[in-house]
């Protein structure tokens, strides 16, 4: 019967099953697989969250309308601003970016790539950070995370960093009450909440994935 030939050919593809262990990394207890960003990047993902039926309908094109309504909104005149810490280095931004794969996600087929040397089986993360946020750097920047040809963390005011099992996210930006100001966070896509401070790590070979 159709029933019988189907399981005995799942059971056939079962011989071929090859697990395999991945890396999740994690941010305040909080896990993911591909990336997490602290910032000017989660704000984006903010935006598009709060309006899923856009989100379904123009896909990528939303989201670079929500990148570049955000940028002039909230982080060209007083964006919050972060300092990233890590092994005794300390880099100061308006986005800390977090991969545990590369690339860090997809502009339609386009991969878009940050920070250097990410692998899901190394037990490492890598990260990028984005100093400032000024509108003349927006294009040389652009140019960089979507071409294979240039690095990103070649750019001027992106500062990368390799081979982390931890880090340390805190905010310092003050409100008018001289309180840290919160920045928002996202986890492979998806918005998380905004925070004043965030712990880095990584799990190692704790997810596993058959293929």
């Amino acid at each position: 019967t159709d029933v019988v030939d189907a399981t005995e050919h799942l059971i056939g593809l079962a011989d071929d099953f090859r697990p395999k262990r991945i890396d999740l990394g994690t941010v305040n207890g909080r896990r993911f697989v591909f990336a997490c960003g602290a910032g000017l990047d989660a704000s984006v993902v903010r935006r598009v969250d709060a309006h899923p039926k856009l989100k379904a309908r123009a896909g990528q094109w939303y989201y670079t309308w929500a990148a570049v309504s955000g940028f002039y909104r909230e982080y060209l005149r007083n964006p919050v601003r972060v300092a990233m810490e890590t092994k005794g280095e300390r880099a100061e931004g308006v986005t800390a970016i977090f991969q545990n794969s590369d690339p860090f996600t997809y502009f339609g087929e386009r991969p878009v790539r940050i920070a250097d040397g990410a692998e899901l089986s190394n037990g490492r993360l890598s990260a990028a950070v984005l100093e400032r946020a000024k509108q003349r750097d927006m294009p040389s920047i652009a140019a960089r995370v979507l071409n294979d040809r240039l690095k990103a963390s070649k750019h001027r005011h992106i500062e990368g960093f390799q081979d982390l099992t931890e880090a340390r996210v805190e905010s310092v930006s003050k409100d008018a009450h001289g309180n840290p100001r919160h920045f928002p966070i996202q986890v492979d896509g998806d918005y998380i909440g905004e925070f004043t401070e965030a712990e880095i790590g990584i799990e190692p070979r704790a997810l596993t994935l058959v293929a």
